[in-house]
């Protein structure tokens, strides 16, 4: 057979005419049978919240552009809805079951539940703008010429291939002006607060595909497309393989035999199944379709969201397409075509009125069609003497209901009399662009208030973090994404708001997102209480079912005011003698807010603070001239380490920092780092350098009779004996931890008073600093290490570069109002971005927050807001939209169904821009009990720990005992029963007598359903 007659199965005319494409050009287009370019746009969302008078505003813009496009160009807009999400849940969670599997955390029933519980109460949508030029792109006299040519060669040449016949079509200037229509289109559609993106070639037959064949595709299903270079070499007559198909031929000559070198042509990819119809019904494979059109309509337009609202209530799937095309029509005949085609304004209801406004206004016309079908799987499919049969039950209900709902939705007319009925489904997609429904001819304006331009969403197609919108969509949430240049996230909401759950979530969700590397990804976080204790609980259990358990790896710490939690935030990496630009940061914050009274009083304190600690860092470093003397007995494992070598004399000019090397240069790097630690500066340091010729030159004013280096000499000792992690060198080392959450509860000291929050202001900075500094160290600042500690500071870098890093701060709220604490925040998000370290804070309101902090975000979860003030706030410094800010007035605390809020988010392409949208977090009973935070919960959860083989094996059970997540109310119910009450106790953290004997009787109940449980699996 001739190569140009494979080549026409492949890309030529199909015999089959209600199928329209024939191929793909370039990367990006496709082409069809009649010469005209397609090419598809998704939506995924819109990018902010906005209300009808906003929406208005996007349809007047958009309406500004269509009305050229329209002219030359038909648009084609597709809705598809499904209304269970189940394995669109399961599709997001893959990833992260994977990742589960890697890393050996026993999540696998938390993920089963996330999925049975999510689900069912959420639905996929696709919104996808089609756009396509033809010959009305061309002027008449030449498209009469072409014609001509091409009606020569057809009748001439037997077999016409398609790019035979582009060469007699205006191929060239229609594809530039597709093009330019295109990326027209797609600005417009961005510059309206759309997300949009162009789909390949291959994703537009792809989604055609499953559209087709929802039952009968796999999701690795993609299409052979013709490859434009094997022409190239058939032209060169090389002999060509590809995928294992030899292309066999005669060198410079006419192509003898062609086997298998191109594909299969697109109709028979698309449609491998031919579709037979049942009357009014067709039958695509398993699935069942019964379309329908709107022969008129709405008398009383509707948002499109309201559609979704209403089939939100049904189970039932969907598709709609609304074909767009220019219609000129004169005025004086209008009111003769208004007889035959329905068409009412939304605004008025008399045809009088209409055509009134139109010629008072201008308002613009178009043809507008509405095709939709809906389907179901195909049952008993039987022969009978009038043809094949199946039962239609199902579907017939269904399309009984979308027409209803249809017809609901503004009063339109809907007719399920589609005639030729594959054919009727066919122009619900793009496969065949010959609308089977009548053109209507309402004003653009109203057209386009129909369409899906509205429909909440998020930039992720896939994600392991997981919420439903208000009407039921399904919302995706990737950390760690490509899509944000950094990550960087603030959540705030108010106590009550499940803030800590929430962040529990995120946090164990940032351990499951995908990720090519094997090793547990490094989690820090610092936090006020035990919220987040599970997260090492669950990651312990992972290292010890692989064999990887190594002590101090993942830890939860409860910091104590002690000296063994002595915390030096003057350290600097290990080896160096001059501080980072990170370090004096962070130096320069913790100072200021030990200082925050003096900072107050004299705005010389700031500079004094710089010159302090220029001078403590020069006269202290491995040169200076102060240098801390080595003391014999304070380390005893560095001590007998000495006596070994008799060439290491010690005397009394012997300096830490010379011990600290002569360790590092022997290979003993962890007695060398604690040799180093005595060698760094302390706050008693920074006191003694008040007293410096070279300060007390420099700074003589006097403040209250004083000069300003007795007042912070004063202030920095007595925050020495005030804070007793500032005591002296350091002896709380993490550098080893990969998960470590550190527990400040102890450290917190209670009340609303300025002393209070500055107490607790410095206690944090302290911890906050330890938790970030090894993390914190770029290339960058290796130029400041000597070279004896180079190699093992790139080994360092290259361990930790090659996992993701996440730190994690929340109760930010005690920062606020303390001068220096909110750039203290700024100086952990400014480096934490350098550096590629994902940044998470937290706090009860968004105020708490610098407008610097706000601005560095990339992704901002309000869970709550604190009344108006508050709310006012939020939209002075975000700039909300007024839909924004009516949806945080309706976000209420949360209750056993889940918690809501709102998710602002910043991408690439949108890096100076807050998109939004709604969210509602349902949650089942197994995440409940993990990220349980009340006392009485946590003690019954320790108890079943006891007994379980893994922590998943006594959350299970106690999901099963109390699917509530909390045991407190059945606690108060049971000793009200009885005639008890709760005694009083001798702290919060402590559960009285009747309620700890009640546990223990759960305790035994949840042991009970673990054996059983453990019964059913053998």
């Amino acid at each position: 057979m001739g190569f140009w007659v494979q080549l026409n199965r492949l890309i030529g005319n199909t015999t089959d005419s209600s199928f329209t494409l024939a191929g793909a050009d370039g990367e990006s287009r496709l082409i069809t049978t009649d010469f005209n370019f397609l090419s598809q746009v998704t939506i995924r969302c819109t990018n902010r919240l906005i209300n009808e008078g906003e929406y208005i505003e996007r349809i007047t813009q958009i309406k500004k552009i269509l009305k050229t496009l329209l002219r030359s160009n038909q648009m084609y807009v597709t809705f598809e809805y499904e209304p269970d999400g189940t394995a669109a849940v399961k599709h997001n969670l893959a990833g992260a079951y994977q990742r589960a599997k890697a890393l050996r955390l026993p999540v696998e029933s938390l993920l089963d539940e996330r999925c049975e519980k999510l689900g069912p109460l959420v639905h996929t949508e696709q919104v996808s703008i089609g756009l396509v030029t033809g010959f009305a792109g061309v002027g008449k006299e030449d498209v009469k010429r072409y014609m001509a040519k091409r009606q020569k060669v057809l009748a001439t040449t037997p077999y016409v291939s398609l790019a035979q016949a582009q060469q007699v079509v205006p191929v060239a200037d229609l594809r530039s002006r597709h093009e330019a229509a295109v990326d027209t289109l797609l600005a417009e559609l961005r510059d309206t607060g759309l997300m949009a993106e162009r789909d390949n070639s291959e994703k537009i037959l792809t989604k055609l595909r499953h559209q087709l064949y929802p039952y009968n595709t796999s999701r690795r299903w993609r299409p052979k497309l013709f490859n434009p270079s094997h022409l190239n070499q058939i032209a060169k007559g090389f002999s060509m393989r590809s995928d294992s198909r030899a292309l066999s031929f005669k060198k410079k000559s006419v192509v003898k035999e062609v086997t298998g070198a191109v594909p299969d042509r697109l109709v028979n990819q698309l449609l491998p199944i031919r579709p037979w119809d049942d009357d009014d019904y067709s039958v695509w494979g398993n699935t069942v379709y019964a379309p329908l059109y709107m022969s008129s309509g709405p008398t009383d337009p509707m948002e499109f969201n309201r559609l979704v609202r209403l089939m939100a209530e049904q189970d039932v799937p969907f598709r709609l397409q609304f074909g767009l095309k220019n219609e000129t029509l004169a005025l004086g005949v209008l009111s003769d075509m208004l007889g035959t085609i329905s068409w009412m304004h939304s605004k008025n209801s008399a045809r009088k009125q209409l055509i009134d406004r139109i010629k008072e206004q201008q308002e613009d016309l178009c043809g507008l069609s509405i095709t939709g079908c809906t389907w179901a799987p195909v049952r008993n499919v039987s022969l009978s003497p009038d043809g094949r049969q199946c039962d239609l039950t199902e579907v017939q209900e269904r399309q009984q209901t979308l027409m209803q709902v249809l017809e609901a939705w503004g009063n339109c007319n809907v007719s399920s009399r589609v005639g030729v009925a594959y054919e009727a489904v066919l122009a619900t997609t793009a496969a065949y662009l010959r609308p089977r429904a009548p053109y209507m001819v309402p004003p653009l304006s109203d057209a386009l208030a129909l369409m899906p331009l509205n429909r909440p969403g998020s930039a992720w197609d896939v994600g392991n973090t997981l919420f439903q919108s208000d009407d039921g969509k399904l919302l995706s949430l990737q950390q760690r994404s490509s899509i944000q240049s950094y990550e960087s996230v603030i959540v705030v909401g108010p106590p009550g708001y499940a803030k800590s759950s929430t962040m529990f979530r995120l946090n164990l969700d940032y351990l499951l997102s995908p990720d090519a590397t094997p090793s547990m990804p490094v989690l820090r976080g610092l936090d006020i209480g035990p919220s987040q204790k599970e997260l090492v609980t669950l990651v312990t259990a992972a290292s010890k079912r692989a064999g990887s358990y190594e002590e101090g790896r993942y830890e939860y710490v409860r910091i104590r005011p002690t000296p063994e939690y002595q915390m030096n935030p003057f350290d600097l990496p290990f080896g160096f003698d001059k501080p980072t630009p990170y370090k004096i940061g962070t130096v320069q914050a913790l100072l200021q807010i030990i200082l925050a009274d003096e900072y107050k009083q004299s705005p010389l304190v700031k500079t004094l603070i710089a010159d302090l600690i220029t001078y403590v860092y020069k006269v202290k470093a491995r040169n200076g001239d102060k240098k801390n003397p080595y003391a014999a007995g304070t380390l005893p494992d560095i001590q007998n380490e000495l006596l070994k070598d008799p060439t290491f004399l010690v005397d009394q000019h012997t300096m830490w920092w010379e011990v600290a090397d002569y360790l590092n240069d022997r290979g003993k790097t962890t007695l060398s780092k604690w040799s180093y630690l005595q060698a760094m500066p302390t706050l008693t340091d920074f006191s003694i350098a008040c007293s410096s010729p070279e300060l007390t030159q420099e700074y003589t004013d006097l403040s209250n009779g004083t000069t300003l280096l007795n007042l912070v000499s004063r202030k920095l000792r007595a925050a020495q004996d005030m804070f007793p992690l500032l005591k002296g060198a350091t002896r709380f080392l993490i550098d080893n931890t990969r998960v470590l959450i550190m527990d400040a509860q102890y450290l917190i000291v209670k009340g609303e008073s300025e002393d209070t929050k500055w107490r607790n202001a410095v206690n944090l900075a302290i911890c906050n600093d330890r938790l970030c500094g090894d993390l914190f160290l770029d290339e960058e600042d290796i130029r400041y290490c000597p070279k004896a500690y180079l190699s093992y500071h790139q080994q360092r870098m290259r361990e930790l570069t090659s996992v993701p890093r996440r730190v994690y701060t929340d109760e930010n709220h005690i920062f606020n109002g303390v001068p220096g604490g909110q750039e203290h925040g700024e100086e952990i998000q400014r480096t934490g971005r350098k550096n590629g370290v994902g940044i998470m804070q937290a706090s009860h309101y968004l105020f708490d927050f610098s407008a610097v902090s706000q601005s560095m975000a990339t992704t901002i979860m309000i869970l709550g807001v604190a009344g108006n003030s508050g709310k006012e706030k939020i939209s002075s410094e975000l700039g909300l939209t007024t839909a924004e800010l009516d949806y945080l007035d309706s976000v209420r605390p949360p209750t056993s169904k889940g918690s809501q809020g709102l998710l602002l988010y910043k991408t690439r392409s949108q890096a100076t821009t807050w998109s939004s949208v709604g969210f509602f977090n349902p949650e089942g009973p197994r995440f409940l009990w993990l990220a349980a935070t009340e006392v009485e919960d946590r003690k019954l959860r320790e108890l079943a720990y006891l007994k379980a083989d893994d922590p998943m094996e006594a959350i299970e059970a106690l999901a099963e005992f109390a699917p509530s997540g909390k045991v407190k109310s059945l606690i108060e119910k049971i000793l009200m029963d009885r005639g008890l009450s709760q005694l009083d106790t001798a702290g919060d953290s402590e559960i009285d007598e009747h309620s700890t004997n009640l546990i223990g009787d759960f305790a035994d109940d949840v042991f009970k359903l673990m054996q059983r449980n453990r019964q059913r699996r053998t």
